[in-house]
């Protein structure tokens, strides 16, 4: 309690915007409530099929499904329900960890930089990034995945032993929410390598080892599986393994007919159809080889091309449109064809995807700067931008799974940032 009076004392502008970004948002949530998606909406069919049963995800019923699906997120409104009585609580969690997020996200930067002035600038992109309140008013994966990841991240680099602890649980939770723990760890180990602090990998690696097992242990005893994480991949790989494919997206591949239909599916465990689609999409590949390599500009290019995903959230009266009707309102097309004459959600998409591309650009331009410098401090964000793009369209592509990237790539654009003209007139005037 003391430290933390001691923190908000010291710390009096930084709290002070963080409550009014945590203000800001729920205003928007609550206003607006759940944003339409149809991600979004199995999520919500699994959690009412889950509070129906026993109320924890996955119970053995799930393994007829082609997957097992984020356990976490779908155990976290689970959770939300039993303890606030509905689903728009979720937003308000969201919400509250977005705040937490930025908070992190700052402390994170002034340590692995020691510059206060880049935090500071990180902090102040994050808050003014409307993906962010769009995100918040969804029920999708991103906003809890990235509270647990940039925490994880602080935790496991602060000197206090607790702190390592902490990281290692945190890292384990951002795991079973979406399976990416095979991205962070190795990046966190060559880190602490660099500082000279790898003995902390014992205290992280308990907290990572001992929260698994908790997981895992937890299912294991309902369901008679040792399940910690969601085994999505290849199902996600199969869709792009077909002539048809692009990478992103491709339902119909399991339709009947089409190269990746099971017969009698519905009546299968999850890991039977796990390993057929395995021995096809890897047979695919190796038949295959060039045009899965054709795939990686498109991959690549629907990853990054916009920050649309999400942005829905800012359509009035979204609850009387269907989310193809949404989507049009916000397509490039619509936008070229009405311009000027935009609605006011379009006004908020051209600002939003303005300063998207502002973060992309200046991005590149700091990694330019820190190559010139020799200015390592940013290595561990762009190794994480780096593998993380990396390893996701490895597997599909699609442009909202950039968003927990994007907060890293904020740091680097802070960094390029910090030390311009008006920056620096802006700082010597404070």
């Amino acid at each position: 309690m003391n430290n933390s009076l001691y923190f908000i004392t010291k710390n009096k502008a930084l709290v002070f915007v963080l409550m009014i970004f945590l203000c800001l948002q729920l205003a928007f949530v609550l206003i607006g409530g759940i944003s339409p998606s149809s991600d979004g909406n199995d999520y919500a069919e699994f959690v009412e099929e889950t509070m129906a049963r026993d109320g924890i995800y996955p119970s053995k019923v799930d393994f007829i499904y082609p997957y097992i699906w984020n356990a976490g997120f779908i155990n976290l409104i689970v959770l939300c329900i039993k303890l606030f009585g509905s689903l728009e609580s979720v937003l308000v969690v969201h919400s509250i960890m977005n705040t937490f997020s930025a908070l992190f996200l700052f402390l994170f930067t002034q340590k692995i930089t020691n510059n206060r002035k880049i935090a500071w600038i990180a902090l102040l992109l994050f808050v003014t990034y409307l993906s962010n309140f769009a995100h918040a008013a969804s029920l999708l994966t991103e906003v809890s995945f990235f509270f647990f990841i940039i925490s994880g991240f602080y935790f496991s680099i602060s000197s206090k032993k607790t702190h390592s602890l902490l990281g290692g649980i945190c890292f384990a939770i951002a795991n079973w929410v979406r399976p990416l723990l095979i991205l962070f760890i190795p990046i966190l180990i060559y880190h602490l390598y660099r500082e000279r602090k790898i003995k902390k990998l014992a205290l992280i690696s308990i907290g990572l080892i001992v929260t698994i097992f908790i997981i895992g242990g937890d299912t294991y005893m309902r369901t008679g599986r040792f399940i910690f994480q969601a085994n999505t991949s290849w199902y996600n790989i199969a869709m792009t393994c077909d002539d048809s494919a692009s990478g992103t997206f491709y339902g119909e591949v399991f339709e009947k007919g089409q190269s990746m239909y099971i017969e009698k599916r519905d009546t299968m465990d999850y890991k039977d159809v796990t390993k057929i689609l395995k021995e096809r999409s890897v047979n695919y590949i190796l038949n295959n080889p060039l045009k899965m390599i054709a795939q990686i500009p498109n991959r690549f290019l629907r990853f990054y091309i916009n920050d649309t995903s999400c942005m829905w959230a800012f359509v009035q009266n979204k609850k009387s449109k269907t989310e193809q009707e949404i989507i049009n309102e916000g397509a490039t097309v619509t936008l070229l064809t009405k311009f000027p004459h935009y609605s006011s959600f379009q006004y908020i998409l051209i600002y939003s995807q303005i300063f998207y591309y502002f973060i992309l650009f200046t991005f590149i331009l700091g990694l330019i700067k820190a190559y010139k410098n020799k200015y390592t401090q940013i290595l561990t964000p762009f190794l994480i931008i780096l593998a993380g793009t990396i390893l996701t369209i490895a597997v599909i592509s699609i442009n909202r799974y950039h968003h927990p990237f994007i907060p890293f790539m904020m740091i680097i654009s802070a960094y390029y940032l910090h030390d311009l003209k008006f920056i620096r007139m802006i700082h010597e005037k404070k």
